[in-house]
């Protein structure tokens, strides 16, 4: 699905994503985004808005599904970047581009969300995991809220509970090639997760810090000496 708010980006997305070999549906209004995507669930959402605009846009489509989003702006700031990721974005593209690269990242997006592990159900001595509707409740039966970035984030971590991720390669995931330029990106949401999960944050036992290393996910929140107390995140 495509979500242009400009006719020029309109036409030059749609060329784009149509030659990548992908089958689109093109919503002119946001409004109309959020009701097709209720209807009939797609693979993937790409945005296409301005800088400024795309941190609401991809909150309000996120009203309506839970799919892959790319967001695909000209003259993004860092701000800009940071708030549509925490709003919910998976991914974000700044004009000009390589088409290429903007193809390879949508695969990559829809790759993800046919993961065949995704029906996989995570229980921690505090917390479950539900994979398949990517939702976190306490044992109280409370559902934590997470947003889309902070899931892929915890994704990729739990994929392998015990399994070192090294800094590089959790950020090349989640955010792409290009991730490794933004490390403040990784810091920002690991601090926001551990807000969420942790009994205690500034101990954590679940998201752990191997120093110089990288960072695992202990299920069954019992740290090993690959950890400091894990409190912070190298930048």
């Amino acid at each position: 699905m495509l979500v242009p708010l400009e006719a020029g980006v309109r036409r030059s997305c749609t060329a784009v994503l149509r030659h990548g070999g992908f089958h689109i549906e093109v919503c002119r209004t946001l409004e109309h985004a959020v009701h097709i995507t209720r209807k009939r669930p797609p693979a993937a959402v790409v945005v296409a808005v301005a800088a400024s605009e795309s941190a609401a846009a991809v909150s309000e489509l996120r009203r309506g599904t839970d799919a892959p989003m790319l967001v695909i702006s000209s003259g993004a700031g860092q701000v800009d970047k940071v708030r549509a990721l925490d709003a919910g974005a998976d991914d974000y593209v700044t004009q000009p581009y390589s088409v290429d690269e903007l193809l390879a990242r949508l695969r990559a997006l829809t790759r993800r969300g046919t993961d065949p592990d995704r029906g996989q159900l995570v229980v921690t001595p505090d917390f479950t995991i539900d994979v398949a509707a990517r939702r976190l409740r306490r044992l109280d039966g409370s559902e934590i809220p997470i947003t889309a970035v902070e899931w892929r984030v915890l994704e990729v971590l739990m994929r392998r509970p015990g399994h070192i991720v090294t800094r590089e390669e959790l950020l090349h995931q989640v955010w792409g090639p290009k991730g490794v330029d933004v490390p403040q990106y990784l810091r920002v949401y690991v601090l926001r997760l551990r807000q969420k999960i942790e009994p205690d944050p500034r101990h954590p036992r679940y998201l752990m810090t191997a120093f110089g290393v990288g960072i695992y996910f202990s299920v069954d929140g019992v740290p090993d000496d690959r950890a400091g107390n894990g409190a912070m995140i190298e930048g």
